[in-house]
């Protein structure tokens, strides 16, 4: 594979948009503009993409939280045209000690100009986490 060389803009915004123990809302949006130079393989073209998204975060105790969050993402390429999709994640977390047990559920629908799909997929999830390097103090 050859790599296609690119020059890009990015811009990328987040806000808090309400908190108020114990629920936290934020958006996020990320916009990239690509202008890649082609290749052998692939015809100079332009991709525009973009991210628009809403999370919602509630700290239950300490040690457990629920979270949500809805994510639209559009692409438009002058080589493979217009992508629309939605990314639907829901999760509950509990800390127990270093690691967090994770159920998660997520909806995911892509359209692109020749075909759609369509995926819905849960999971449960052990993560440990790690202490800051040089955190225990002198």
């Amino acid at each position: 594979d050859s790599i296609d060389p690119y020059q890009a803009g990015h811009f990328t915004g987040d806000v808090t948009l309400w908190e108020s123990a114990p629920h936290v809302v934020t958006a996020r949006g990320r916009a990239s503009y690509f202008n890649f130079t082609g290749t052998g393989a692939l015809d100079p073209h332009d991709s525009f993409l973009s991210d628009i998204g809403l999370a919602w975060q509630a700290t239950l105790a300490a040690d457990f939280e629920i979270n949500a969050a809805a994510t639209y993402r559009f692409e438009n390429s002058t080589i493979f045209g217009r992508t629309n999709g939605v990314d639907v994640r829901a999760s509950l977390n509990r800390k127990i000690g270093e690691f967090t047990l994770m159920f998660e559920v997520e909806y995911e629908q892509l359209d692109l100009p020749s075909s759609e799909d369509r995926n819905f997929a849960a999971s449960i999830r052990l993560r440990r986490g790690f202490p800051l390097i040089g955190s225990g103090g002198p």
